[in-house]
This record gives C-alpha cells, structure tokens and sequence, in this order.
C-alpha cells in the first residue's frame, strides 16, 4: 500500500469515513484511489494503482492525479475536460438532493504508459461527499485495464443515482462522446460522418442538396487533412480514433 495513507487516516476520518472504511478499502482488489477534487489531494491509493499507471507513491502524494490526467491521450484529455466532467458536474448539482443521496459514474478513456503503449481504461467512480454547492467533492475510484475488450475510441459516459425513497439505483444518464478533428470543417465533418457509415457520394450529394462534385472535392479535402489515402483507411481510421 502507498506508506503515506495512514498519515491521512485523521483526514479520511474527518470526511465521514470510518477507520473501519479505510480498512475496508485495502481489502479492494484492482487499482483504486480516493481522492479529494476540493483539496487537490490523494486520500488514500493502493498499490494496484501504482502498478497500473506507473506512478510512484511519491508523484501521486505530492502533485495528486495530476501525473495520472498528465497520461491521458490529448483527445481523451479534451473531451473529459469540456464534455463528460462538465456533465457530470451538471447533472449531479441538479439532481442532489431530489431523493438522490450517492451518484457513481463510469467512463472510459486511453492513457499511454512511461513505455509508450496505449491502454484502453474503465474508470468508476462513486461520489462520496459534495461541496456546498452540490458538485462532486470526496469520489472512490476504480480503474481496470480493457484493452483486451475495448477496440474502438468512442468514450461512453454512464451515471447513476442512489434512490433513498426507493432503496435502488436509478440510471440518470448514458452519453457517447466522440473526437472529431479539429481541422475539418462542420460540413466536411458531415461528409466524413455519412462516408464512414458506408453512404456513397451520390447518396450524400442528394442528402446534402449539393452537386456530386461538390462531394467529391470534400472527400479529396478530408482525406488530405485527416491522411488518409483512402475512404476504407478513413473508416478504419475514424473507427480506430472514435471520430464517429
């Protein structure tokens, strides 16, 4: 386990948590850690944790997650950012306190390791404490490695309340987000939706009310922006990066 937890056993204990639970979180298997979004800070982590990423006891008690979002692929990055956390932060501030007392979500992303490979993760969180203004504060999270299970890169966001009425977990939300380049235009990222899919340019030109040369001069442009050379390396690619 990493040596510094039990030096914040005083301050887990503050944060409603039991010395009974902190226990009970070493006996977790995968990797997990508990983290404080209000205090910037690692409560506790196992040694899993550190298996899993790389990162030493002493990265993660001096600097927090930032190592571990510093791993995160710059797409994934961008679209935890300014999509799904900001979601997440939404729908739990409006939904606290409306019978719902405990939120947990999932959501997948890549990570490339200090040896360079890729990894495919499975993050789940669940919320245990909220500011004062009902955002998410104190969150348990587990981390799992799917690269054998996962192949494409669409990340899928999932999350779920805690019915006190009803003694159950309600689903809340069920999101996908997905990375376009930057570089295309809203049109050619149309086009480059509709060609993925299988459609064919005059099935698209009729779609769009555009002249079939007029499609075929954007799929020239979106195959030189994206590089590929062909419309099956955009599918394979668009698949492969989660672009659709």
């Amino acid at each position: 386990m990493a040596p510094y937890k039990k030096l914040d056993t005083s301050t887990i204990e503050k944060k409603t948590l039991s010395a009974l639970s902190v226990l009970l979180l070493e006996q977790i298997t995968g990797a997990i850690y508990l983290y404080s979004r209000s205090a910037e800070k690692i409560l506790f982590h196992n040694e899993e944790f550190e298996m899993l990423t790389g990162l030493s006891g002493n990265e993660l008690r001096k600097k927090g997650l930032e190592p571990y979002f510093k791993m995160l692929l710059p797409e994934d990055f961008v679209m935890i950012m300014h999509k799904a956390y900001p979601f997440i932060i939404d729908l739990v501030a409006r939904k606290k306190g409306n019978d719902f007392s405990i939120f947990k979500y999932s959501l997948n992303y890549k990570i490339r390791t200090n040896s360079g490979k890729i990894r495919h993760m499975f993050h789940q969180s669940t919320v245990l404490e909220h500011t004062n203004e009902n955002q998410p504060d104190v969150t348990l999270a587990h981390i799992s490695d799917i690269s054998e299970y996962k192949t494409d890169s669409a990340m899928v966001l999932r999350i779920s309340g805690y019915d006190s009425l009803r003694k159950k977990w309600r689903k809340l939300a069920d999101e996908k987000f997905v990375y376009t380049p930057k570089i295309l235009t809203a049109r050619e990222t149309a086009i480059m939706q509709m060609l993925v899919t299988g459609q064919s340019q005059y099935v698209i030109a009729d779609k769009l009310h555009i002249s079939y040369f007029t499609v075929r001069a954007h799929c020239r442009h979106i195959l030189e922006k994206t590089e590929c050379r062909s419309i099956k390396d955009l599918r394979q690619k668009s698949l492969a990066e989660g672009w659709t």
